[in-house]
């Protein structure tokens, strides 16, 4: 959970490889997955010997050994009945185009195996309420499913409530930016003055650093283009966590 922990684990993965290059009877291939938010204040020290790789877009092929792996964890009629909600006439292009990246084609699937989405779920929606309606079940489901609730907090240290206040907070600060990235200062200083800060300041007491960014690189957020910024992975979920939390400050107003 801390920047020094991360980088002391990546050091000795970079000394273990240049031990095991030493020795010819050792063949291997060490892949490390993870958040690149999590590498933003460690990238300069990272050992040379190790290179960074990003996760691409699934081609047929792939995504087809994807299902395979997927039918042996759920059964193969869950699997079947996962296709066809993709192939259904009602599931939104959206939803194609986001079954096409690896992790979310898993939280897709995820999603369908716990009858969160399904092919009812779309009918009738128009193309901007499909989008709102899988952003909505997408975040529900992120937030008390992806992990149970005592690993949740023992990741980000803070409660449910508190994680839905920094990603809508995140949301609008990334939009009244201009729409592509987000300050980590202007998101700590919108949520100034409020129990979600308290929970902050107490998590940074425990751990030495800030909190904020590890409760961010739990999500679908990365680094952005300029230092000290943060963005969403997709573009239209910050747009959707800004129109709630207009929502939520019209009707309090």
């Amino acid at each position: 959970r801390t920047s020094g922990g991360l980088e002391e684990f990546i050091k000795q993965v970079g000394s273990f490889q240049e031990s095991c290059n030493r020795n010819p009877e050792k063949g291997h291939r060490v892949l490390i997955t993870g958040r690149t938010l999590a590498l933003q204040s460690i990238e300069r020290n990272m050992p040379a010997n190790l290179e960074r790789v990003k996760i691409l877009l699934m081609d047929g092929e792939v995504q087809q050994q994807w299902f395979c792996k997927w039918e042996a964890l759920v059964g193969a009629d869950k699997k079947i009945a996962f296709k066809q909600f993709l192939q259904d006439e009602n599931c939104p292009e959206r939803v194609l185009e986001l079954a096409g990246e690896p992790l979310w084609l898993y939280l897709l699937a995820a999603m369908h195996r716990d009858g969160e989405l399904n092919s009812e779920t779309f009918a009738g929606s128009s193309e901007t309420q499909a989008k709102i309606l899988i952003y909505q079940k997408s975040l529900e489901w992120v937030l008390t499913k992806q992990r149970p609730e005592w690993l949740q907090r023992d990741i980000t240290e803070q409660h449910t409530e508190d994680l839905r206040r920094i990603l809508t907070e995140a949301g609008l600060c990334v939009i009244q930016s201009g729409g592509e990235c987000a300050p980590m200062l202007m998101i700590e200083q919108r949520l100034k003055g409020d129990e979600t800060a308290e929970f902050l300041e107490a998590a940074r007491e425990r751990i030495g650093e800030n909190p904020l960014r590890n409760a961010l690189a739990a999500f679908y957020i990365q680094p952005g283009r300029q230092t000290g910024s943060v963005e969403f992975a997709h573009k239209s979920f910050s747009e959707f966590l800004f129109a709630e939390r207009l929502k939520e400050s019209l009707e309090s107003w």
